[in-house]
């Protein structure tokens, strides 16, 4: 449920001199769908026979690569090529990421770890530079009027002597665990909101 951004160098001017920070995008809550025999949560009340989707995807997008360039901006051809992103595809084409280790395809870019180096982390395919990402959830169906409620946590870590910009990584990532379970645990009403809307049975008229 986390997404994050790390510095390719291990100094930056922007933070010089000290090290580069890393900031995390964290899911806590996403959108809630039907679902018999489970437990939502719906604007802090236990929903029964219902579920929060998690993190479906995670891409990136970055400008002078062909293959994962920036959504054209002002067209629909944009709107359809950021919707293949949200479904965790290449914008462009609509093909599936490829993992290169694994050559299997995958919604989730990048979900290597950089600090182990294990897995498919970025600057395998391409050069350090200037990235876009984000992460997703869905699919899910809204009328009109409907409601979701999607919650994210920013995280920053790092830009602290002796942290460096991969122990940085570490950092957020255990924020992230902490602010998660924190969240679960506190921000949920424990009674059950009773989502029936009974028929009227009469009216009267009042005074004010």
């Amino acid at each position: 449920s986390l997404g994050y951004c790390y510095n390719a160098r291990d100094t930056d001017a922007t933070y010089a001199p000290l090290p580069p920070p890393v900031v995390g995008f964290a899911l806590l809550r996403g959108p809630i769908l039907g679902s018999p025999g489970d437990t939502g949560v719906f604007n802090g009340y236990a929903l029964p026979d219902h579920k929060n989707l998690g993190m479906t995807a995670f891409y990136y997008f970055t400008r002078g690569d062909s293959s994962v360039t920036d959504p054209t901006q002002g067209l629909y051809e944009g709107t359809l090529q950021f919707y293949n992103f949200f479904r965790g595809k290449v914008g462009l084409t609509g093909e599936p990421f490829i993992d290169p280790n694994t050559t299997q395809p995958t919604p989730f870019a990048l979900a290597g770890d950089p600090v182990t180096g294990q897995g498919w982390v970025d600057g395998q395919l391409m050069a350090q530079g200037d990235r876009r990402l984000g992460l997703s959830s869905g699919p899910f169906t809204m009328a009109p009027g409907d409601s979701q409620e999607v919650i994210v946590a920013e995280i920053l870590g790092g830009a602290t002597p002796g942290v460096d910009r991969l122990s940085a990584i570490s950092l957020v990532k255990s924020y992230a665990a902490d602010i998660n379970e924190f969240f679960d645990t506190t921000f949920v009403l424990t009674d059950v909101r009773d989502e029936t809307v009974g028929m009227p049975s009469g009216f009267s008229l009042s005074q004010n």
